[in-house]
């Protein structure tokens, strides 16, 4: 499949207080749901978009959706990652990309219904520019986000607003040349935080200070319903920060 790596994370691994590493490599062949880890895989976009491909598997409202972009490019981009999160989910299910169907909550996170009835597969994916990065898991609500590093962001207005005084005290105390991409991490974490819980951004964003986990000293978040949570944040290039976090 065009542009895809692929890692598998074992859950006892993101469970520990030692280091985690993102090795991507070629995708296997077909596998069933990791009941005990976590499936990431990354699609890079920049050499092109064959969005073509997969026209005929979207629904008709992801068509549409498709249709109301404005520009050819994010046209292509939205095609193209939401037709390889179908084959992807086929994958897993042994269903026909085309004959997928998505629910979604409240907040708009989407969910395969039914397959299979015994381990429901819980998946989230995150896009940002030319890049997409998707979560597979068996064995708890997963969340991802990823962002392209865009050095003349106003990062730390956007510190002051939505980040806990100490984080933005913490990013502000970083050697320039760091603060953008500390930034990044910060903010990536949060979002995948939130989106595993399914409420993404409808909600304010955690005021939770997420500086031990952009450290690596920290294993686990526990929520407001006790709920504990794995965080991990890396970076699958130079040029992009992601963070995945799934329920321990």
């Amino acid at each position: 499949m065009l542009g895809l790596r692929f890692c598998s994370l074992p859950l006892a691994s993101l469970q520990r207080s030692q280091p985690v590493t993102v090795s991507w490599q070629a995708p296997p062949r077909p596998a069933g749901i990791p009941r005990a880890a976590v499936d990431l895989w990354w699609l890079d976009m920049r050499h092109g978009t064959p969005s073509e491909d997969f026209w005929a598997t979207l629904s008709p409202d992801e068509q549409a959706r498709a249709e109301r972009f404005r520009f050819a490019q994010d046209r292509q981009r939205f095609v193209a990652g939401r037709g390889v999160l179908r084959r992807l989910i086929g994958r897993y299910l042994s269903l026909p990309p085309a004959e997928i169907g998505f629910t979604y909550n409240a907040s708009g996170k989407p969910s395969v219904p039914g397959h299979p009835p015994a381990v429901p597969l819980e998946f989230n994916t995150s896009g940002s520019a030319d890049v997409a990065l998707y979560a597979f898991s068996g064995g708890g609500c997963v969340g991802v986000d990823v962002e392209e590093i865009r050095p003349s962001i106003d990062w730390a207005e956007i510190a002051a607003t939505f980040f806990p005084p100490s984080e933005a005290r913490y990013l502000a105390r970083l050697p320039e040349s760091d603060r953008c991409r500390m930034f990044y991490k910060h903010w990536t974490l949060r979002e995948a935080f939130v989106k595993a819980q399914g409420v993404g951004l409808s909600v304010p964003l955690p005021p939770v200070d997420f500086t031990p986990w952009v450290r690596g000293d920290s294993v686990f978040l526990t929520d407001a319903s006790g709920v504990r949570w794995s965080c991990l944040s890396f970076e699958p290039t130079e040029n992009a920060v992601a963070a995945l976090v799934v329920q321990a």
